[in-house]
């Protein structure tokens, strides 16, 4: 009785899952290892296997078409999530992204709000500093004006 040891890749059948099994050819010419594998289909029986386990499964009578060998035992388990936990870790994410996006829209709001006190308050400065400037540059241009008249009356004066 052949027993061999593989990975199940597939347990969509019920009753039956996929193990594949590699093993290692040497090639003749070449002198070079290489990795071969081969799917057998498998009577589960009273075993649970999922995708990810490693078994040790074991030639018996023909079951069907392709199966003709058997879990034997179950060398390793692979880790399993547990459906329930995933699907709230899920809900957990989805209402975080909810709340940043709110967050990051409050931040928004609060930055445009920022920007336009911003942009009154510039504005105002600069209608207070304009009307200032005005004054002072038509202060500035009536003494410039009174200094050419001067000049010009020193200029005809010599």
């Amino acid at each position: 009785m052949r027993t061999k040891k593989g990975i199940v890749t597939g347990t969509n059948m019920t009753g039956t899952a996929t193990v594949t099994v590699h093993h290692f050819d040497y090639h003749p010419v070449y002198k070079k290892r290489y990795r071969k594998s081969k799917k057998f289909l498998v009577d589960t029986g009273e075993h649970t296997v999922h995708v990810g386990d490693q078994v040790l499964i074991s030639e018996c009578r023909p079951i069907s078409k392709r199966k003709c060998f058997r879990i034997a035992e179950i060398l390793e388990q692979s880790a399993q999530v547990d459906d329930i936990a995933e699907e709230a870790g899920i809900g957990e994410v989805v209402v975080t992204r909810a709340e940043r996006k709110d967050a990051r829209e409050d931040a928004k709001d609060a930055e445009d709000a920022k920007d336009a006190k911003e942009v009154e308050a510039e504005s105002d400065t600069e209608s207070d500093s304009s009307s200032a400037e005005d004054s002072s540059d038509s202060s500035a241009s009536s003494a410039s004006s009174d200094s050419s008249d001067n000049d010009s009356s020193d200029s005809s004066s010599k």
